[in-house]
């Protein structure tokens, strides 16, 4: 039979009915249109018939995933990525063209309502250099329209000069624009589109952003001032103004900052390997270089004897509310797209590339709407748009 394949054949007898005659058979109902009050109340039922006190209670700690108790042994993992808040927040609040203040904003609103409500277990949002660049470049193009804007007789709150307002101001409205559409991706579930990027794809865009940031970095670690460049291949272009300057680098600057990179080195490579065995944590060098430069800087006067920089006063407290302009956000919402999509594909590459990495699901919608919320609603506390950064998840890991 084997070798008479090809004489074989299938038959199939099936009756001809019409849908109303299939319907009546085989006691199909047909379903009348149900109004939008009817879905919703039958949704209601769906999901709240037969539940009791306990599945009300692990719904409730379902939308707080710091509550659950596998979170507990990374609260103080935690606590080192929250190190690099302090020097990357001064730092990137220069860098985006504003206040050191409005950095260290960002580092404690967005993160704090991130971290209650975000899924990944292994994201750290706040201020990210790549991040600051663009936002610098987005307040550069338009603070002056904002000048323009604002009547004769304005007076600016807050110990704020008229352009340091208008800077904040296109700073928070851009990042309310870049926040609602963060949060629209999230609403819409517009994620799934990082499901299908590769992780060679994920690496290449990791390893660009890492490239774009020892980039911005080599003037504050040569203690230059090069001209800002304009132009589309901005990398080259920023090493050939570096270049130019170069003279003029501060060796004392150049000598902590090696320094400081051979002892971040050392520790993270051969110490702590050691000290994870006995204690389980590693050491918190990065804190320990944070205070013990502080420390040096301040008694030996560095800024006045040696001409390094330092970030100079920073304002105590927590910041007065302040209302974006919402009459400027027309005019902001071509230049707020790049730095959503950007933020939010940084922000999103590093949390598959650790879910891969540890094997855990993860639901890039909800967290594309909780970025979304984390940085709307900061932007009314004079912070920029904040999203994850390699260096600090780095550390998490």
């Amino acid at each position: 039979m084997a070798d008479n394949t090809e004489d074989l054949t299938y038959h199939v007898h099936r009756p001809v009915l019409d849908y109303g005659t299939f319907a009546t058979k085989y006691r199909e109902t047909f379903r009348r249109k149900r109004s939008l009050l009817e879905v919703a109340r039958d949704e209601a039922k769906q999901q709240c018939g037969g539940c009791t006190g306990r599945h009300w209670v692990s719904r409730l700690l379902n939308l707080v995933p710091i509550a659950e108790p596998t979170c507990s042994p990374t609260l103080w993992r935690g606590s080192l990525p929250a190190c690099f808040h302090i020097p990357q927040g001064l730092a990137y609040g220069l860098l985006a063209s504003l206040k050191p203040i409005n950095g260290l904003y960002t580092s404690l609103f967005p993160v704090f309502i991130f971290g209650i409500f975000g899924r990944s277990r292994h994201l750290s949002i706040g201020t990210f250099s790549l991040m600051a660049l663009l936002l610098s470049d987005m307040i550069e193009a338009n603070y002056e329209a904002y000048i323009r804007r604002m009547p004769g007789n304005f007076s600016a709150p807050m110990n704020y000069t008229g352009a340091e307002y208008a800077k904040l101001q296109t700073a928070v409205v851009g990042t309310f624009a870049a926040s609602a559409l963060i949060l629209t991706v999230g609403i819409l579930r517009l994620g799934f589109f990082m499901r299908y990027m590769s992780d060679a794809m994920l690496k290449g865009f990791t390893a660009a952003a890492a490239v774009q940031v020892v980039v911005s970095q080599l003037p504050l670690l040569l203690g230059i001032q090069p001209e800002r460049s304009n132009s589309h291949f901005r990398i080259v272009a920023s090493l050939i103004n570096q270049f130019k300057v170069i003279k003029s680098t501060n060796f004392v600057t150049l000598g902590i900052s090696i320094g400081s990179i051979i002892i971040l080195y050392l520790v993270k490579e051969f110490v702590n390997p050691r000290v994870k065995k006995k204690i389980r944590v590693p050491l918190p060098i990065e804190l320990i270089m944070i205070v013990i430069s502080l420390l040096v800087s301040k008694f030996a006067k560095f800024n006045e004897k040696l001409q390094v920089a330092i970030v100079g006063e920073v304002p105590r407290g927590l910041p007065s509310p302040l209302v974006p302009d919402f009459g400027f956000l027309p005019a902001m919402l071509p230049a707020a797209i790049p730095v959503g999509l950007v933020g939010g594909v940084v922000t999103m590459s590093l949390a598959k590339m650790y879910c891969l990495e540890f094997q855990y699901s993860y639901d890039f919608n909800e967290d594309f709407a909780i970025l979304g919320v984390s940085s709307l609603v900061s932007s009314f506390f004079q912070c920029f748009f904040a999203c994850g950064a390699l260096a600090r998840n780095s550390v998490v890991v």
